[in-house]
């Protein structure tokens, strides 16, 4: 989720590190489980906050967004692989980095992880409610941003067809 494979390993190590001062404190295996996945995406994305108050978002960030997401989908199953198209999975990718934080991050575990927004909910800190809502306004952004793209690919097509006619 981090982008980069030093921060993935930094993060874990410091997720383990906090368990070992909580394990008494967790109760049962389900409560382990949910306790690591929130506490990794939690230290995820502060990791990714500082980054993001060091460094522009520059195509270095937003191809480390492009790999965040080709990792998580790499994850998906070879049936859902071959249900999305190549072309439209990289029209996603670029757009994710201009998403908000919750928003991207409620896109990147519905689509990409297969959670359910329960999951989100728990995994973000907030109601199910929020996680549909971030999830809606994400795809709803997405959409229109994938739309202008084409409809100005469109554009410059015809520009350049009109130009080699003339």
């Amino acid at each position: 989720m981090t982008g980069q494979f030093e921060d993935a390993e930094d993060t874990v190590q410091e997720v383990f590190v906090t368990l070992a001062g909580k394990a008494a404190q967790i109760r049962n295996r389900d409560s382990l489980h949910s306790w690591i996945f929130r506490t990794t995406v939690n230290r995820s994305i502060d990791r990714i906050r500082r980054r993001r108050n060091h460094v522009s978002l520059d195509s270095s960030a937003a191809d480390g967004a492009k790999i965040i997401a080709l990792e998580s989908l790499r994850r998906l199953s070879e049936s859902a692989e071959r249900s999305m198209r190549a072309d439209l999975v990289q029209e996603i990718t670029d757009y994710i980095p201009r998403l908000p934080e919750r928003q991207a991050a409620a896109f990147v575990l519905r689509h990409f992880e297969g959670h359910s927004h329960r999951e989100i909910a728990n995994t973000l800190g907030i109601s199910e409610g929020a996680s549909r809502s971030h999830h809606s306004l994400a795809c709803a952004k997405i959409r229109g941003w994938i739309a202008e793209g084409r409809a100005e690919a469109k554009r410059s097509e015809a520009k350049r067809a009109e130009e080699s006619a003339q």
